[in-house]
């Protein structure tokens, strides 16, 4: 479990260290700004398509259920 952790932890935490510092090296706040402001846009649009999406799947099976088992009996 240990070398699964180091590996990962060398695989992984490498690269993700250099995502910090060559964005800072190579454009201007203003790129990086910029850049990060569309990425949070499209990824909130992406989470409101996402929540319809499961909503719309969601009331869809209720609705089929509720037609399989047919109207409520009085009793």
């Amino acid at each position: 479990m240990v070398t699964a952790f180091a590996f990962y932890a060398f695989a992984s935490g490498g690269p993700s260290i250099l995502e910090w510092i060559y964005p800072n090296e190579l454009f201007p706040t203003e790129v990086r700004a910029t850049a990060v402001g569309v990425a949070v846009g499209i990824s909130r649009i992406g989470l409101m398509e996402g929540a319809i999406r499961s909503g719309r799947r969601a009331a869809g099976r209720i609705i089929r259920a509720a037609h399989r088992e047919g109207p409520p009996r009085r009793r």
